[in-house]
């Protein structure tokens, strides 16, 4: 590089040259005396800058221009750095100085040559090495794995290589302890330092592991060899090992497989085993034995068919009996026919029919008595096996049942069902069912037992007036009646119809209801207790009053009555009531009467019954209003918005009037009072319109006018009773 000069002082100049080989820059400082000015002294040299210090400096010259080397050193680094000088010039005077900047670039790291994999070497199936050959110094080395999935003949997955570890330093092999059995492995490495990553290296591969047992292993006779089939655990390049009953009998081989001309002589049971060469290191891995196949022996007659059915059991006269059978084949070949012998016991021959590949034949219809039977079998041998051992059962004629109770009507809520059984063997009833049905046909009771039982009292409380069928079959052993079925009508005795005598009362504001037990008919069931009901819209609905009371009489020769009174009848207008007298079992006759009223007052009423009344005048002013919510909601690509009516209504009674101290046709102030102050949640408006009203009043106010005159305004806002 050039000399950079400073400027002259002194008749003096000094320059700095700088010299750069890789890393390092030599640095010279000079100093040349200015043409014509000679020069002859000592002075120091000071560093600045990027470095520091000082040093001693001798220089002599002639008048002509000399240039004279005064330092040099060199120094190390990457980047830009500033050096300078300064030196006082003796005799001349003035000082020199001189300052050069110096850049050095980092050096270009080439990345690494890419590595190449050698081998890899097999640990176990859970672990693998992968060894290389390094053509670079690494500061890492990135090890990726690819897995090769296979868990049957057609399923083959392979995932994308994926990174399993980065040693550091300069590796040349790699423990992977994450391997695992039944599977393929394939590995790739690459280099890494300050210059970045190699390319990858070669791909190393198929590293198999232990390959899993085969699945469903098959032995199939085929004349007079066996051939043996498996699932195959993977899609790898496999070979099998075959044992028969325990001994190896074929190695390395494909499936399937055939067994030629194995013995005859015994049966034929066969596992299988796969195999697979590693790859790491050439190794033949060889994995679990199957599940043992069917057992197969070549062609022989089978054994005597076994498991006969029924044997020991009931058949029926007037049903086909089906016989079955087990097939007992010695060779694994189906049934080809069966010879099936059956015959009334102590008859002297047997009767033979012929099946085919069923293990079942239907009998004809049998008559009355005892039989047994025997079969014997035929597969792909010619021969046929040996009679089985002979099964007997027994023909009965069905047994029948007969409803003795209920018939066509009832007249109680509880029914003993009653049956009749027979069975022309004269074999006892050992089983029954019995079903309940409504008159829509649906099952509300079922019932069902063991042994002789011929009478059942149902859990079900019939209901007076409705219509049931009762259901009913039984058995002698597994040999079932038909159904029978008896359908009947509830029809309670009724008790007499009741008395019943209804007024209006002023005083109180109430109707007073009395009761008194009929007497016609005079046979008819005591009455048990008697229910009110109450209807103000002529008898559309009725609202229950009362239930469950008794009537009772002071002296022996009176009939039983009750009298009570109602609070919530119309005040004006009619109210109907309907009196039930009910027997002990439900049994009801009913008596309706009338009551019309004509109150000229307003009735407040309260307490838990309404019974605390408060007679308060009409006043023409009286204000009942009537309301629902009502609303609009606007939707989304509707212009106009929408109306909607909500569920809840509003019903508001607001009365004003005045009561008079000592007035005994309208309610004492105190009264007023109570009603206010009662902690009952219910009260109730009537009025000489008819008007029935429940609700509650929060509170009722009383504002003197004169002495002894007291005004009052009510509201009652309505609410469910």
């Amino acid at each position: 590089m050039a000399i950079t000069w400073g400027t002259v002082a002194g008749h003096f100049q000094l320059g700095i040259d700088a010299i750069i080989s890789g890393t390092t820059a030599t640095l010279v400082v000079y100093g040349r005396n200015e043409n014509g000015y000679s020069h002859s002294w000592n002075s120091t040299l000071s560093y600045g800058g990027a470095w520091s210090g000082s040093r001693a400096i001798s220089f002599s010259s002639g008048l002509a221009v000399t240039t004279k080397e005064l330092v040099r050193t060199s120094v190390t680094f990457t980047g830009t750095r500033t050096y300078s000088v300064s030196m006082p010039i003796p005799y001349w005077g003035g000082t020199a100085s001189a300052s050069r900047s110096v850049t050095i670039a980092d050096p270009v790291v080439p990345k690494p040559t890419a590595p190449r994999i050698d081998r890899v070497i097999r640990n176990s199936d859970t672990s693998h090495r992968p060894e290389w050959t390094r053509f670079s110094t690494a500061t890492a080395v990135v090890v990726q794995r690819q897995s090769r999935t296979s868990t049957g003949p057609t399923n083959d997955l392979i995932s994308a290589f994926t990174q399993i570890a980065k040693p550091t330093g300069n590796p040349a092999n790699y423990t992977d302890t994450g391997t695992k059995p039944n599977m393929a492995y394939r590995y790739r490495v690459a280099a890494v330092n300050a210059g970045g990553q190699s390319s990858w290296s070669n791909e190393f591969g198929w590293i198999y592991t232990t390959p899993n047992a085969p699945t469903n292993a098959k032995a199939e006779r085929s004349g007079s060899n066996i051939m043996v089939s498996a699932t195959a655990p993977s899609v790898f390049p496999l070979t099998y090992d075959v044992f028969d009953n325990g001994t190896q009998v074929a190695t390395g081989v494909a499936l399937p497989w055939t067994h030629v001309n194995p013995s005859n002589a015994t049966t034929h049971r066969y596992t299988v085993r796969a195999k697979v060469v590693s790859q790491a290191g050439g190794v033949t891995l060889t994995g679990p034995q199957s599940a043992a196949s069917n057992t197969v022996q070549l062609p022989a007659a089978p054994n005597a068919p076994t498991n006969l059915t029924p044997n020991g059991g009931l058949a029926v006269d007037d049903t086909r009996q089906l016989l079955t059978w087990q097939h007992n084949p010695v060779d694994s070949s189906a049934q080809t026919a069966a010879n099936i012998q059956y015959r009334l016991v102590g008859a002297p021959s047997w009767t033979t029919v012929t099946a085919t590949t069923a293990a079942s034949y239907l009998l004809p219809l049998l008559a009355v008595g005892v039989y047994e039977f025997q079969v014997s079998t035929k597969g792909g041998f010619a021969t046929y096996s040996p009679y089985s051992a002979v099964a007997r059962f027994t023909v009965i004629s069905r047994p029948q049942v007969t409803i003795d109770q209920p018939v066509d009507s009832w007249d109680s809520p509880t029914l003993p069902v009653q049956w009749s059984w027979f069975q022309a063997e004269g074999r006892p009833q050992s089983s029954w069912e019995l079903q309940l049905l409504d008159d829509t046909g649906a099952i509300r009771e079922s019932r069902s037992g063991q042994g002789a039982t011929a009478t059942v009292t149902l859990n079900t409380r019939l209901l007076d007036g409705a219509a049931y069928t009762v259901k009913l079959r039984a058995a002698a052993g597994d040999i079932q009646s038909d159904w029978t079925e008896a359908g009947f009508v509830v029809a309670f005795v009724p008790p007499a119809a009741p008395s019943l005598i209804v007024g209006w009362d002023e005083p109180t504001g109430a109707a007073v209801i009395t009761v008194t037990q009929g007497t016609d008919p005079a046979d008819a069931p005591a009455t048990a207790t008697v229910s009110l009901e109450r209807s103000v819209d002529g008898g559309q609905t009725w609202e229950l009053y009362a239930e469950g009371l008794v009537l009772a009489s002071e002296d022996p020769g009176d009939l039983p009555a009750l009298t009570v009174s109602d609070w919530e009848c119309r005040s004006a207008g009619s109210t109907l009531y309907r009196a039930t007298a009910l027997t002990a079992i439900g049994a009801s006759a009913s008596t309706e009467d009338e009551m019309v009223a004509d109150s000229p007052a307003i009735w407040l009423s309260g307490g838990d019954d309404l019974s605390l009344t408060a007679r308060l005048p009409y006043d023409p002013e009286v204000m009942i209003e009537h309301g629902r919510k009502r609303g609009q909601h606007r939707f989304a690509g509707r212009s106009l918005p929408v109306n909607v009516v909500g569920e809840q209504i509003t019903i508001q009674v607001q009365f004003s009037g005045s009561v008079h101290d000592g007035d005994e046709d309208v309610a004492s102030r105190d009264l007023m009072h109570e009603l206010a102050l009662d902690p009952a949640p219910v009260q109730m408006y009537r009025d000489p319109d008819g008007t029935r009203i429940h609700g509650s009043v929060s509170s009722i106010p009383l504002t003197r006018v004169v002495d002894g005159e007291w005004s009052y305004q009510v509201t009652l806002e309505g609410s469910e009773r």
